[in-house]
């Protein structure tokens, strides 16, 4: 706990490791990212507070530079429908409720994103920090020097009390005509532009408080979200474009079909003619109507024996070997595609249920018998085309209903004897919150190019999440538990003897030979009824399920709204690596969620330099400039007016002497790797 009162994340490590030993310079295809000098770092909630809008600033200029930051129209977050990825991750119940996602891949969101978003900020910044309910909005406020204070990301508010503070939300409800609405020590702009502050001040007025405890009753218990990561691995052959741009592919779930019409129906007769202009888009309702952007991510490997390609970006492989064409049978093997942004494509909402297409794009070219398969979001594989006969075959195959609203998917491919493959391309629209990118000003631009994940390691994210739909079965993995019906659809383990805790345990094995160098886990259990008294939760960890070490721990208190409470934590294993993991949660209440998000150590693998190439506009001209090889900090100047950022990451294909054989496909070792 720290001196102000907040939970600090705790980090268990089981090896002794310096980060001087881990730092590996050079190693530029493992989560590489450019940063502008003066802007945000949006990688990780550590690296935005640690960016110079941020940096050293504590109190009411800390939550005030926050507030600025996203509320810019050039720089900050816009208001629009709350983010869902049912489609894509069918295991995960709701709304988006991740910060980095936000920040990285959408950039617009409804209130209580905002609200998630601020939360994470502020408690990983030190603060004390609360998330409630109004009637029609939910939002954060923050605590420091000895009171609370409401500042509204979402509908651009904050209001000065008469003793010059910042107010909290109790203030405003106990006074919301004086401190709101006549109030004129208040944020500028105050609410967005198609709302007023009467409408605003009458929320405030309905919320139930606690006179008492000063404060409003609907407060939220501890509700973590911090799940995401921003790292990857580029292999040879392998492309990444990050853009400013929208390209007209985003996700689409389900209920912003209905919710886009009540939104604007709810909208004053005076706005509902531009509503129409966004409807059916992420797109601002107002100036400057900003909107998403759109990037490619891009995987031609070099298939022929002369290249190292195949070998280093396979994700596993049976019995195929290489000429110096591409790869031939027979035998199996499976490509992983892994991005942190979601891929997406163009939504036909006119399809029931609503479809995706020309988004994601699979080309494939080769002879005689061969299938071709992707895993779709369930982990089935789904056939996408198979070659029976002799002679030729080329096929560019739309998958973007496969991968709508996914981070990552298995492609295999299976060859007869007599066959061959000679191309494989994957070429996948994904979503970019152009906030993410570095804002170019006239004159110079200062880039940093950083690489590596938050250990200073070589890792690529292995997600699995327990499913706790109400089609799964449970009962195998818990003690003293049964389970029982939650939200429509869902379940959760719930004591049998409400005496004793429910513990569930589960094994997470690392895929292939892999191993995992560190992971972290969120769960989430039930707050108990207002009438009993204090509960606990504990999560542990084991590498063989009979020794076990606690990791993370939370007291369950019963709030006003009875809801979820949240643990999480993370455990370091590096140097020593593991390729299974057993974890197990131990609750006095009823457990809802369960979350492994591992990272696999991969070593030193490595190829050629990395490219980096910028693209903007400047009075209607494409301007273009690569980034000198070798440097890491570079500088790009632009001229008036520049827009539409764009940054290209790409490592060349890999070039070896000779052709493999199939003893050397399958022995092969990463080559050295070479400062860029």
């Amino acid at each position: 706990m720290s001196p102000d009162g907040s939970n600090k994340k705790r980090v268990v490590r089981s090896g002794s490791i310096s980060k001087s030993s881990l730092r590996r310079d050079g190693v530029y295809c493992f989560s590489p990212r450019v940063v502008g000098a003066t802007r945000a770092d949006f990688f990780s909630i550590e690296s935005l507070l640690a960016s110079p809008p941020f940096a050293g600033k504590q109190g009411e200029e800390l939550a005030l530079a926050i507030y600025n930051y996203f509320t810019s129209p050039i720089d900050g977050t816009f208001h629009f429908l709350a983010p869902e990825e049912n489609l894509g991750q069918p295991r995960l119940r709701g709304q988006v409720h991740d910060p980095i996602k936000y920040l990285n891949a959408y950039g617009c969101m409804l209130c209580g994103n905002h609200s998630s978003l601020l939360y994470a900020i502020y408690t990983a910044a030190g603060f004390r920090a609360r998330q409630f309910g109004l009637p029609g909005h939910t939002v954060c406020e923050v605590y420091y020097e000895g009171s609370w204070h409401f500042l509204d990301i979402d509908m651009w508010t904050w209001f000065r009390n008469p003793a010059g503070r910042i107010a909290s939300a109790y203030e405003l409800a106990k006074d919301s005509q004086a401190l709101i609405v006549d109030n004129t020590s208040k944020s500028e702009p105050c609410n967005l532009p198609d709302r007023d502050l009467e409408s605003y001040a009458a929320m405030f007025a309905a919320a139930p408080v606690s006179d008492v405890e000063q404060r409003i009753v609907t407060a939220w218990p501890p509700v973590k979200s911090r799940r995401h990561s921003m790292d990857f691995q580029l292999r040879p052959g392998e492309t990444v474009i990050r853009s400013q741009f929208a390209g007209g592919c985003f996700p689409f779930p389900e209920s912003w079909r209905e919710a886009l019409s009540i939104v604007v129906s709810e909208l004053p007769k005076s706005a509902q003619t531009g509503a129409a202009a966004w409807k059916g888009q992420p797109r601002e309702r107002y100036a400057p109507f900003r909107t998403h952007g759109n990037g490619r991510w891009i995987y031609a490997p070099k298939l022929g024996s002369g290249y190292a390609d195949f070998a280093l970006g396979v994700w596993t492989r049976e019995g195929l070997r290489q000429d110096r064409n591409g790869v031939t049978g027979s035998g199996t093997a499976t490509i992983r595609m892994q991005s942190p942004y979601p891929f997406c494509g163009i939504p036909d909402t006119a399809a029931n249920p609503i479809r995706h297409h020309d988004g994601v794009w699979l080309e494939i070219a080769g002879a005689d018998a061969a299938t071709f398969e992707v895993d779709n979001a369930e982990g089935a594989w789904a056939k996408v085309f198979e070659s029976t006969g002799q002679g030729a075959f080329k096929q560019r195959l739309d998958i973007t209903q496969l991968l709508a609203q996914r981070y990552d998917c298995l492609i295999r491919f299976t060859l007869g004897e007599q066959a061959r493959l000679d191309t494989l391309s994957f070429d996948g629209a994904i979503l970019t919150a152009p906030m993410s990118l570095p804002r170019l000003v006239r004159g110079a631009n200062r880039m940093e190019l950083r690489c590596l994940d938050k250990h200073h390691l070589c890792t690529a994210p292995w997600t699995r999440i327990v499913d706790f739909r109400a089609s799964a079965d449970l009962t195998a993995q818990i003690e003293n538990g049964v389970a029982k019906p939650s939200v429509k659809g869902w379940q959760k383990l719930a004591p049998c003897d409400a005496s004793q805790p429910v513990r569930a345990v589960f094994r997470m094995d690392a895929p292939g030979a892999r191993k995992y160098a560190w992971f972290w886990v969120l769960a989430t259990v039930d707050e108990p009824p207002a009438d009993q008294g204090p509960k606990s939760a504990l999560l542990e960890w084991s590498l063989d399920g009979q020794k076990w070490a606690p990791f993370a721990a939370q007291g369950i208190g019963n709030s006003d709204v009875q809801w979820d409470v949240s643990l999480d934590g993370e455990v370091l294993l590096a140097p020593d690596s593991a390729a299974c993991v057993w974890l197990r949660l131990t609750s006095d209440t009823a457990i809802a969620r369960l979350e492994f998000y591992g990272h696999l150590d991969l070593g030193d693998a490595n190829s050629s330099a990395l490219r980096i190439t910028h693209r903007w506009t400047e009075e209607s001209q494409t301007r273009q400039f690569v980034a000198p090889s070798g440097c890491s900090i570079y500088e790009l100047t632009c001229g008036r007016n520049p827009s539409g950022h764009t940054i290209e990451m790409s490592l060349p294909s890999k070039v070896v002497a000779g052709s493999y054989s199939t003893m050397a496909l399958k022995n092969l070792t990463a080559p050295s790797v070479a400062l860029v």
